[in-house]
């Protein structure tokens, strides 16, 4: 029996996230195919943490500054 292994591109997620002693948010990147196995994947080894934000990129400080921006819109409404 021949063994097929699936053809998967794992993507670089940057996750925001915060913790019961931690409130504001630290950066963590995680590979994963799509953000919902990245974050999946996130809480299942860190399971008192609570993910805040996630983005697709690999630059930290890119997913702070999208963070931040989409808050500054969600407080102005």
């Amino acid at each position: 029996m021949q063994n097929k292994q699936k053809n998967v591109t794992l993507l670089p997620f940057i996750l925001l996230y915060t913790t019961d002693t931690f409130n504001v948010p630290d950066a963590i990147t995680v590979y994963a195919e799509d953000s919902e196995k990245a974050e999946a994947s996130f809480i299942s080894a860190f399971p008192g943490s609570s993910v805040v934000w996630i983005v697709q990129t690999a630059s930290i400080e890119d997913a702070y500054a999208a963070y931040h921006k989409e808050s500054a819109i969600e407080g102005a409404v």
